[in-house]
């Protein structure tokens, strides 16, 4: 029941267009706050590296059966089939972004395994999110490239809030968070953190 009012609009929606968005190539809707959105993600890039940043980086979602969602550059989301769960992998520059086989690889835990992302929330610092079977809590930094894991999500959000996390105070299904990023549909707006929030204001951990 927790995510059902979010869910209503996007069964609606599927109802309306049938085979659905993502079928195909699919066309994220041009606004203005794309631009704010990829500027909010940029913001702490050093000129340097913004230099070789590909100008589609954060243009591309994906086609056909492959899902893109790009983060802070040079790491992203991927996934295929579906986007109940989507994988962070890093973009490696040895092809384009629409050549993913190539041009990214997983970030991966010390003992070896991919880190597949059922749940999640960000901003331009970090990525918070719940892995697939909800067996870890974790978040990872875009500056440092490393990753934490917890073994509840009451101990995830007590650490981030001392570093001053300021994405959406939840961690909302990938499947959701990929639709309104991309402004697929609008049952919850992906706000990556847009807003000045503070975590002392953030409400009680789960």
């Amino acid at each position: 029941m927790k995510y059902l009012t979010h869910l209503l609009p996007i069964l609606a929606l599927a109802l309306l267009l049938g085979s659905g968005c993502r079928e195909g190539k699919r066309t994220p809707v041009r606004t203005q706050e794309e631009s704010t959105r990829k500027t909010c993600l940029s913001a702490t890039l050093s000129d340097s590296v913004k230099a070789t940043v590909p100008s589609d980086f954060y243009e591309w979602p994906g086609e056909w059966d492959f899902y893109r969602m790009p983060l802070v550059f040079p790491y992203q989301l991927i996934g295929s089939d579906t986007t109940d769960t989507l994988q962070l992998e890093r973009f490696n520059g040895k092809d384009s972004i629409q050549k993913p086989n190539v041009s990214s690889d997983a970030v991966r835990r010390k003992t070896g395994l991919a880190i597949i992302l059922s749940h999640l929330s960000f901003d331009r610092s970090m990525i918070l999110f719940m892995t697939e079977g909800k067996k870890d809590f974790g978040v990872f930094s875009f500056s440092t490239g490393q990753v934490e894991f917890f073994s509840t999500e009451k101990e995830l959000w007590e650490t981030v809030r001392t570093r001053g996390f300021t994405g959406p105070n939840e961690l909302v299904p990938v499947s959701i968070a990929f639709d309104n990023y991309w402004e697929f549909d609008k049952p919850w707006r992906f706000s990556i953190g847009f807003e000045t929030a503070s975590p002392a204001n953030a409400p009680p951990a789960p």
